[in-house]
Parts: structure tokens; C-alpha cells; sequence
């Protein structure tokens, strides 16, 4: 039964300042770490999408044929 009690000792702890290696976490310290990890992998998803998606659009978008002035170039209803 004793096996599942975990003990953290606060007078043990190392502050950490730089990169150092922590012999110990306590449970649900882990998260911060997986947090930051898929927000990594989101990221490149996300920047990998937007690439394919600006492969894909027409060109005629980018550089449109139609005068801002006009009412198909404001965007209004002919």
C-alpha cells in the first residue's frame, strides 16, 4: 500500500535557474512540459496548412484584375 505514497521534500528541492537535470517531479509537473509540445506540433500544422493553402489560391486573388473604385472591388452588390 505504501508504494503508491509519493513524498516531495521542499528543503530537497533544487530552484532551477538554468538547464539541470530534475531527479524528481512531482505529479502534474509534467504538464506544463506536454502543454508546450503540442502547441509545438500545432504550430507546424497550422504553418504547413497555410503554406498549402497559399500554394492553392488563384492567382487572380493575389493580384485582381477589378479596380478597388469600382463596386465589384468595394465589395458591394451589383
Amino acid at each position: 500500500m505504501l508504494s503508491a505514497i509519493s513524498v516531495f521534500d521542499a528543503d530537497c528541492a533544487v530552484h532551477l535557474k538554468g538547464r539541470n537535470e530534475v531527479a524528481f517531479r512531482p505529479f502534474g509537473l509534467d504538464i506544463p512540459d506536454e502543454l508546450g509540445n503540442v502547441c509545438k506540433q500545432v504550430k507546424s500544422l497550422l504553418e504547413t496548412e497555410k503554406q498549402q493553402q497559399e500554394a492553392a489560391r488563384n492567382a487572380l486573388f493575389a493580384n485582381p484584375l477589378w479596380k478597388p473604385t469600382t463596386a465589384v472591388g468595394k465589395g458591394s452588390p451589383l
